[in-house]
């Protein structure tokens, strides 16, 4: 009798791990699932982000005035620099801002 018992004991710990086995399963499956739905999610967002950039800049199309865009001084106004500066052209727009009627402060 103490061998049924025991015996007993050892096929009721088998279905024990395999219910939990079963259910570990599941769970795995279910989180399985929840990850696919998420990076279906994800894909179809950055999908939609893409396309919206894709639209604006193709449905431009040249309309805009962009880096080359024309810009209207108010009368009297002097440009000093456009674009980015070189060397030369910083000499050209400092030379060409000093007014010309005021004497050189320099002591030679």
């Amino acid at each position: 009798m103490g061998e049924l018992a025991a015996g007993h004991m050892q096929n009721d710990g088998d279905e024990d791990a395999a219910e939990a086995d079963a259910m570990a399963a599941g769970m795995v499956a279910r989180a399985r699932w929840l990850m696919i739905i998420s990076g279906l999610t994800t894909l179809l967002a950055i999908a939609a982000v893409v396309g919206v950039i894709g639209y604006r800049v193709y449905s431009a199309g040249g309309s805009g005035a962009g880096a080359e865009g024309i810009i209207v001084l108010p009368k009297g106004a002097r440009l000093i620099a456009s674009r980015s500066p070189t060397i030369a052209s910083w000499r050209r727009s400092i030379s060409a801002a000093q007014p010309k009627s005021v004497p050189s402060t320099s002591r030679h």
